[in-house]
């Protein structure tokens, strides 16, 4: 395991990993929506996805080969649904400028939620 290659004051980017040979194993950590960490085994990178094998905690098996990977998202290299960044070290507390606002325009707000709910059941009763 190799992290002297990887930039500790940031979340990595894909060209952080290019450095990386095939079946080194990292420990990677993420904290936006979850915290926690994972050991990821890299082994190629494609386009904006980093393939692998994933696992959590020492004694867990390695994800199936082939199977898992990381992607690039906002210019950084993300794990999981929610994107969360990953660093080579535990990152500190997300700062706002990480953090999408629950009611941003992709998402949208309660009422919107609410008012399709509405048309919905409008068409149904046509």
């Amino acid at each position: 395991m190799s992290l002297e290659n990887l930039p500790t004051n940031r979340p990595l980017m894909l060209d952080d990993f290019r450095v990386l040979a095939s079946g080194e194993v990292v420990r990677l950590y993420y904290w936006l929506y979850r915290k926690g960490s994972l050991w990821w085994r890299h082994a190629w990178v494609e386009g904006e996805l980093l393939w692998g094998q994933v696992r959590f905690g020492g004694d867990q098996p390695w994800s199936p080969s082939g199977e898992e990977y990381l992607f690039e998202f906002d210019d950084f290299i993300c794990w999981g649904e929610g994107a969360s960044p990953v660093w080579a070290v535990m990152p500190p507390a997300p700062k706002e400028d990480f953090i999408l606002p629950v009611d941003s325009e992709d998402f949208g707000t309660d009422e919107d939620w609410e008012n399709e709910e509405n048309d919905l059941e409008e068409e149904e009763e046509e």
